[in-house]
Order: C-alpha cells, then sequence, then structure tokens
C-alpha cells in the first residue's frame, strides 16, 4: 500500500504541466503515486498526459470531459485513497530538493497533525505572504481599500521586514492555502465524505472553507 498520493489538477497550460512534472519526480525520493486529473483541456494537455501515465509507474490518470474546477476534480482523487496521506498541489509549481520527503516525514513524526502546509517563495527564494498574517491583518483592522493594496504591497517578498514578522513556524493557521497542503487521510476520512465542497468550483475560497 502506497502511504503517500499527490493529487494535481490540469487545466491546459501544457508548459506548466510538463515543468510540474519535471520537478516533482526530480525533487521528490519517496515513494509516491500520483493521481492525475484533467479538467477537460484542448491545449494537447490530455494527449500528452496519456503518454506520461502510460510510461510512468503508480500514475492513476482521469481525464474529464467537462471542466468539474478544482474542488469537485480533486474530490475524485479523494474518494479512492482510504488511508495515509493525500498531498494536494497545484500544477504551476516548482518544488526545491526533498521539500516533499520533509514534509511526510514531519507528518508521520507528528501524527497529532490533520494537515500541513508549507511556506510559498517567488523564484527568487523571498516569501509570498502567508495566509495567517493576511486573515489576521485584514480581519482585526477596519482599513480602507487604498490601506489593504498598501499593506500587501509591504508584505512583498522583497521587504525584509515580512521575513522577522510574517513566517510562521510550526503554528496553528486560520486556513492553509489549497496549491500545497498533506492531508492525514485517517483523521478526515471517517468523517469528511468530500474534501472541498462542491460549491466552490473554479479555485476560489474552497481552501478556506
Amino acid at each position: 500500500m502506497t502511504e503517500l498520493n499527490i493529487a494535481v489538477v490540469t487545466f491546459n497550460k501544457l508548459e506548466y504541466t510538463k515543468s510540474f512534472l519535471k520537478s516533482l519526480y526530480k525533487s521528490t525520493h519517496c515513494d509516491f503515486k500520483l493521481h492525475i486529473v484533467d479538467n477537460a483541456s484542448d491545449d494537447g494537455t490530455p494527449e500528452y498526459l496519456t503518454w506520461f501515465a502510460q510510461n510512468t509507474p503508480n500514475v492513476e490518470l482521469t481525464l474529464n470531459s467537462t471542466n468539474l474546477g478544482f474542488g469537485g476534480a480533486h474530490n475524485q482523487v479523494y474518494s479512492k485513497v482510504d488511508s495515509g496521506y493525500l498531498l494536494v498541489i497545484n500544477y504551476d509549481v516548482i518544488l526545491t530538493d526533498g521539500v516533499i520527503d520533509r514534509v511526510l516525514d514531519f507528518a508521520q513524526k507528528n501524527n497529532n497533525y490533520t494537515q500541513i502546509g508549507i511556506t510559498n517563495t517567488y523564484r527568487n527564494r523571498s516569501h509570498i505572504c502567508t495566509p495567517k498574517a493576511v486573515i489576521e491583518l485584514l480581519t482585526s483592522h477596519s482599513i480602507s481599500t487604498e490601506d489593504i493594496n498598501s499593506t500587501l504591497e509591504k508584505m512583498s517578498g522583497s521587504s525584509p521586514q515580512f521575513h522577522k514578522d510574517f513566517v510562521v513556524l510550526d503554528d496553528s493557521f486560520s486556513w492553509i492555502s489549497g496549491w500545497f497542503f498533506l492531508l492525514n487521510i485517517d483523521h478526515v476520512k471517517p468523517t469528511l465524505p468530500l474534501m472541498f465542497d462542491p460549491i466552490y468550483k473554479y479555485g476560489y475560497q474552497e481552501d478556506l472553507d
């Protein structure tokens, strides 16, 4: 039985998909099963993924005839995974070496965690604002649109203060972004029939939900 299942949903942007897959297999050293769900791409992605799945071990491909959205497609994978860990990851991500191995190792050593996310960075390794920083700032203060824009600009990866004040390790969060998170299936499957609510269809709000 494979302990780690990885789920990725694609929709067009074939070059992103190719870069992601290359990054995934180059940077990940533990065993895993890859589940790919394509949401009715029309740019050659289904043909490429069909070839990829036929020539790569432990890959399960689902080609949808209609676009079910981010949540709907990930629910298809969730329904097939009954134990272990499920990693949800976006197909426009480039992974650093060993990051999935380290997250899985952390999860195995800290079984009390149900969901684990990681810090997101730009290509120059500067940090993108974490969900906790955004949620707490924008919900604890009554501020104008102009002030929100100014605040987010100051929290960009180029700001040294951002690194010091907003990068939090091993802490609880209001929510974890859907671009990369590891889910302990044994914790959630008995009571959660779907991973994402179907009302959130096209990649917005479902990770907060």
